[in-house]
């Protein structure tokens, strides 16, 4: 939209907290408007990014981001920020929104100087006193009922009231920040609607709120099945639209169920609804890969023990498939296999506890391309964020300049290599490297938006990383390395290193490197695998695994923290993920609850009180650094805490 109106912008991706602030402080006094997409609603951002100062004084601060909870700086008392919200703020911030306007009130009554001050404590202190005196009196004198009457029905002393007004706001807007973090909507989703409100929209930027919602799916169900409806009544109206005034006069429109489906042809790009499944990349795998690597079906059939790989085969022989036809690619597989599938599946998943499996989702087609849908498409631009390699060279880049300049500052960072470098000084270049890789990924995944080429890559990128998280479950669970304690279930994971010895075979190593038709994206896959799980993103979708299998083999609902060690850094990163309510019968979530996330707080809480050196500077708020030597009293403290 700003290109359309030929308004200058720059994209500037960040990595954290840190980042954020570097990036901003480095901006042209010129710039006056900074959109701040994902981040920032949980911080004063007047304080954090010192916008009262004359350097930023110009600049207006807009914030589109789900995170919760609100910080109400941002929200009530700075003309500098403005935030866009979902509705939230009419619906359940009535109280703290009285709150936060009664305390700036009482605050501006507070007395202006130390005497003003000493003098109403002194009053207060004669008011209790008299109080005391006047009671002891009518102790000794019963006759002086009356008396004591009158003088507990005179109102209390200003400072004794504003001081109970002060305490009752204080304790809602600390419930209020205390109840635990979250992701209420979708920030694609919010930026679709500002275009809609304009009129500009269109099947790619529906397209891209689609992404956005969906890769919210895996940690946030009960946000993306409150916001799906919404998306599902937006397609038919667009593809309506369109398909009608392009060709009125054919059938490019096919009424099915309710839903407008469109032909297709070598160069449509249409989105389409149509049946979906739960399993993992089935249009670009084959059908036992995809059962097999889905967290929906890996879960119910307990895939991770000897007696769920024999019930797979059980099912695929119920279901009248062949574990040979089972296996082929998609692409190959029988046609008339493919039309069977749904009423197949309908008929034989009840038995395996598998119903929710079949679902409507969102498919588009890109020509002659292929069709992909938005999981998948999700799953693909994931994979590229957290891929530890280099694509450089193998995949066109259509924004070259952006990837080129990523890289340039990384190798700008050191200059002098052959100087010896101390402890610090290679942790900072480690860091330096790492943040370099993240956004050169950044950018490979904002490619991805409008390159197909980029999208295939990250589907390839997927697989793999997919069978690297399922083999370290499969791990964790076989050698018992959750440890309950009570308040939240635990795993350390002190090594990176893995077996591989349940699903990733020397034969299967190599049909993979052929199907991938790159050796050294394959290599690249094989060698950085020892630093998959150092990435947040990894570490959060193993976590989430693990409570997808506790969610149905343990009926105890508890939290996760799961802590890796990082060999370079010698820190360890903890995440804490909420508890996951089992999937009712029909697939859903129970009661589609949404369970905050109480270690946002805690684990600063327990860091400061154990005088703990941590790092918490990413946007997940529940992630946190710690050193090594720090974890176990810091594991102790926060399980005593009561916090969580």
């Amino acid at each position: 939209m700003f290109r359309k109106h030929l308004i200058s912008f720059q994209l500037v991706p960040v990595i954290g907290y840190t980042d954020l602030k570097k990036k901003f402080e480095q901006l042209d006094f010129d710039v006056v408007n900074v959109i701040i997409l994902g981040c920032g609603a949980m911080v004063d951002m007047v304080t954090f990014l010192d916008l009262n100062s004359p350097q930023a004084s110009n600049k207006k601060v807009y914030i589109i981001d789900g995170h919760r909870p609100w910080n109400l700086d941002n929200l009530f008392s700075s003309d500098n920020v403005i935030c866009f919200d979902d509705g939230q703020l009419e619906r359940e911030l009535v109280e703290e929104r009285e709150a936060y306007n009664q305390l700036l009130e009482l605050e501006n009554e507070m007395p202006h100087n130390e005497d003003e001050a000493e003098m109403e404590t002194d009053n207060d202190e004669q008011n209790d006193q008299r109080g005391d005196t006047d009671e002891d009196e009518e102790a000794e004198d019963d006759g002086e009922l009356g008396s004591k009457k009158r003088h507990r029905s005179l109102p209390p002393p200003p400072s004794q009231k504003r001081k109970r007004l002060l305490r009752k706001s204080e304790e809602t807007i600390d419930n209020y920040y205390n109840q635990g973090s979250t992701i209420a909507t979708s920030v694609a989703l919010q930026a679709y609607t500002l275009i809609s409100s304009v009129g500009e929209t269109k099947i790619d930027d529906l397209w891209l709120a689609i992404l956005g919602t969906t890769s919210l799916m895996p940690l946030y169900s009960n946000v993306y099945q409150k916001i799906v409806p919404s998306l599902k009544d937006e397609v038919v109206r667009l593809e309506s639209s369109i398909s009608s005034s392009i060709n009125e006069h054919s059938d490019a429109v096919v009424e099915n169920g309710g839903h407008v489906l469109s032909n297709k042809s070598l160069d449509t790009n249409t989105l389409i609804i149509e049946k979906d499944y739960k399993l993992f990349l089935l249009r670009h795998w084959n059908l036992y890969n995809s059962f097999f690597y889905s967290n929906f079906v890996n879960s119910k059939l307990k895939l991770y023990t000897n007696d769920g790989k024999k019930r797979i085969n059980k099912m695929f022989a119920k279901m009248g498939i062949s574990l040979q036809a089972a296996s082929q690619n998609w692409h190959y597989l029988d046609i008339k296999m493919k039309k069977r599938l749904p009423a197949i599946l309908t008929r034989y998943l009840h038995d395996f506890q598998l119903d929710g499996l079949i679902e409507e989702g969102f498919i588009r087609n890109f020509g002659f391309k292929g069709a992909v849908s938005a999981v998948e498409y999700v799953d693909s631009i994931t994979a590229l964020l957290d891929f530890n390699g280099d694509l450089k060279g193998r995949v066109k880049k259509p924004s070259r300049t952006r990837t080129e300049k990523s890289n340039d500052e990384s190798k700008n960072t050191y200059k002098d290599e052959t100087a010896p470098k101390t402890q610090e000084a290679e942790l900072s270049e480690i860091i330096s490297q790492r943040e370099a890789q993240f956004i050169s990924n950044f950018w490979h995944c904002y490619d991805a938006l409008t390159d197909f080429t980029f999208v295939k890559k990250g589907l390839e990128i997927a697989k793999w990383q997919q069978r690297f998280v399922f083999d370290k479950g499969f791990e964790i669970l076989e050698k018992r390395m959750v440890t309950n304690l009570k308040v939240f279930r635990l795993v350390v994971l002190k090594e990176a290193s893995v077996s591989w010895s349940s699903s990733i075979h020397s034969n299967e190593m190599k049909r993979f490197q052929t199907s991938l038709d790159d050796n050294e994206l394959t290599m690249d896959l094989l060698t950085n695998y020892n630093r998959l799980f150092r990435n947040p993103l990894i570490v959060i979708k193993l976590g989430n695994w693990l409570l997808d299998c506790y969610s149905e083999m343990d009926s105890t609902i508890l939290p996760l923290v799961i802590a890796c060690f990082d060999p370079d850094s010698q820190t360890y990163l903890v995440c804490g993920l909420p508890p996951k309510f089992p999937p009712e019968d029909d697939g859903s979530t129970l009661k589609n609850i949404a369970l905050l996330n109480t270690f946002s707080l805690a684990f600063q809480e327990v860091a400061e009180q154990i005088g703990a050196k941590a790092k918490v500077d990413s946007f997940e708020s529940s992630l946190i650094e710690l050193r090594k030597e720090d974890l176990p009293p810091f594991l102790e403290r926060l399980s005593l805490s009561g916090l969580v």
